[in-house]
């Protein structure tokens, strides 16, 4: 059986770099606005590889939700009805890892995202399934300064071969 025990995300929404480690059962649980809908999103992404025609962002949100997988990339946040963009360009990396019981195995899939303010579509750069191989937030993202800045993904795709 596989058991979800990693999720990666970076440049997600406002969440930068985040690596989530899964124990066990979990609910997902927290005040509106705290990111709950974002994360089932990021989830929801992953597994379609992506593909627009096939997700549904913050579907208890109804026919009202704006989200887009480029919206999600850019970090935009509603302000009083404004629309501001917490990145004008992004290279996102959204990313789970399962661990197989029966052979003590940790498999990952992902996608590798490319959004920009200047283009109205986001490109898919990548989708990545590797068997027998862990990655954690060091894989898309490097420590700079204070925080972290997305890795080339280039440089991301060759250290996944």
């Amino acid at each position: 059986m596989k058991q979800l025990n990693r999720i990666v995300l970076v440049n997600w929404y406002v969440l930068g770099a985040q690596e989530i480690p899964i124990k066990g059962n979990v609910a997902i649980v927290g005040p509106n606005g705290s990111g709950k809908s974002s994360l089932l999103d990021a989830m929801q992404t992953i597994l379609m590889g992506g593909h627009k025609r096939h997700l549904s962002f913050n579907a208890s949100a109804g026919e009202k939700s704006e989200r887009s997988l480029r919206t999600y990339c850019l970090g935009f946040m509603d302000d009083g009805g404004k629309s501001n963009s917490a990145r004008e360009d992004s290279i996102s990396y959204l990313a789970m890892s399962f661990f197989d019981t029966e052979t003590a195995q940790e498999s990952c899939i992902g996608v590798a995202i490319s959004a920009s303010t200047a283009s109205p579509d986001e490109e898919i750069l990548g989708r990545f399934i590797l068997p027998n191989f862990s990655v954690s937030l060091d894989d898309f993202s490097r420590k700079e300064g204070g925080g972290r800045m997305p890795r080339p993904w280039n440089e991301v795709r060759e250290s996944l071969l």
